[in-house]
C-alpha cells in the first residue's frame, strides 16, 4: 500500500535518520541488540524536546538498567491505525523487531475514515491508494515549491489548507464512519498478530490517554472518547495492553491526596500549550512522557520479554 505521506529528511524536518523515523538520542544502532519500536501517531512522535519523547525516555530506562536495546519511534503526527499498520509494515523486516508497542489514540478512529488507506471487503482489508487523498498532493507540492515561497506565500499555504481536505474516496451515507473504522482495527489487529507470530517478536498495545476524561474538559467529550476507547478494549479482547487514560488518572488521583492543587498544578501531564499543532495541547509534557515510558518499561521487566547484559 501506498503511504499518504511520511516523515521526509530536509526542508523543515531535520530530525529525521535514514529510515525516515524521528531521532530517538541514545539509540546507537548497536548490532546484535534488541530493536524495540514504539508505534503510533504524534503522541509517540513527541512536541517536547527530543530527549524528552516518550521513546526517547524509554531508550534511556534501557540503557541505565543495563539493556542492550535500541529504541525506534515510529510515531508520525496524523497517521491512524491504516498509515501506522502500513509504515510499520513497510520497515519491518529491515528493522527485525523483537518487541513492538502500538500506541492506539481515541483520534486514531476518525484519522481512519477521514484518511483511509484500506476499506472492507469480504471481510479483508482491500488497498485504497494514497493517492485519493488530497494530503499526498499537497506533500508532494511542498518538495516542489522553493522553501522561502511555501514559508511566505498565503495563496499557496492557502490553498495546500483546502487541497489537505479533499478525498476522492468517500464513504456510503449510509455507512456509519466510526463503526466502518472499528470493523478495519479488528482485521487489521488479527493481521498484526499474525505477522508477529510469523516474524517472531512480542507485541503489545498502549491505549494513549484521553485528555478530555483526565481533565474532565467537557461531558460530551467525554462520552465521545469513552465509547472509542471501551470499543477499542473490546477489539483487543485478551491482548495484553496499557491503558494510558486509567495510568494518568490513577497517577493524578495520587497527587490529590491529601494536599488540594491548582489548576495549574493539575495539569501536570500535559502541554499546557504546542508549539507544532494549533490545537495539540493535548500532548503529553516531559512527565507524562515518562510516566508512559515506565509503565511499558515496567511492563517489559516483569513480563521478561528481554535479557540484561551480563
Amino acid at each position: 500500500a501506498t503511504l499518504i505521506y511520511k516523515p521526509v529528511k530536509g526542508r523543515e524536518c531535520t530530525i529525521i535518520n535514514q529510515l525516515g523515523l524521528k531521532i530517538v538520542p541514545g539509540n546507537n544502532d548497536i548490532q546484535n541488540a534488541a530493536n524495540v519500536i514504539v508505534l503510533g501517531d504524534s503522541f509517540v512522535w513527541g512536541d517536547t524536546s527530543i530527549d524528552t519523547t516518550y521513546p526517547a525516555v524509554l531508550q534511556e530506562l534501557f540503557n541505565k538498567n543495563n539493556y542492550n536495546v535500541n529504541v525506534y519511534n515510529m510515531g508520525v503526527p496524523g497517521y491512524g491505525i491504516d498509515q501506522e499498520y502500513v509504515f510499520f509494515s513497510q520497515l519491518e523486516k529491515q528493522i527485525k523487531p523483537k518487541i513492538v508497542i502500538w500506541n492506539i489514540h481515541v483520534n486514531d478512529n476518525s484519522d481512519d475514515f477521514n484518511r483511509p488507506l484500506f476499506q472492507i471487503k469480504n471481510n479483508k482489508l482491500v488497498q485504497i491508494p494514497g493517492w485519493t487523498s488530497g494530503l499526498f498532493w499537497s506533500g508532494l507540492l511542498r518538495e516542489v515549491f522553493p522553501l522561502i515561497i511555501y514559508e511566505h506565500s498565503f495563496l499557496l499555504n492557502y490553498f495546500l489548507y483546502t487541497l489537505n481536505n479533499i478525498n476522492l474516496f468517500q464513504l456510503a451515507k449510509r455507512i456509519d464512519g466510526q463503526e466502518w473504522s472499528f470493523g478495519k482495527m479488528i482485521i487489521t489487529v488479527g493481521e498484526m498478530d499474525r505477522l508477529a507470530e510469523r516474524n517472531n517478536f512480542d507485541l503489545f498495545y498502549v491505549l494513549s490517554p484521553s485528555q478530555s476524561t483526565i481533565e474532565n474538559i467537557s461531558p460530551s467529550l467525554i462520552k465521545r472518547d469513552q465509547k472509542i476507547l471501551d470499543r477499542y478494549k473490546e477489539i483487543l479482547d485478551q491482548r495484553p495492553y496499557i491503558d494510558g487514560t486509567q495510568l494518568f488518572m490513577d497517577w493524578k488521583n495520587q497527587l490529590r491526596t491529601p494536599s488540594t492543587l491548582s489548576v495549574e498544578e493539575e495539569n501536570v501531564l500535559f502541554l499546557n500549550q504546542s508549539s507544532n499543532y494549533p490545537d495539540g495541547a493535548w500532548h503529553p509534557n516531559e512527565k507524562g512522557n515518562y510516566l508512559l515510558a515506565k509503565s511499558v518499561f515496567d511492563y517489559i521487566e516483569q513480563n521478561h520479554l528481554l535479557e540484561k547484559i551480563d
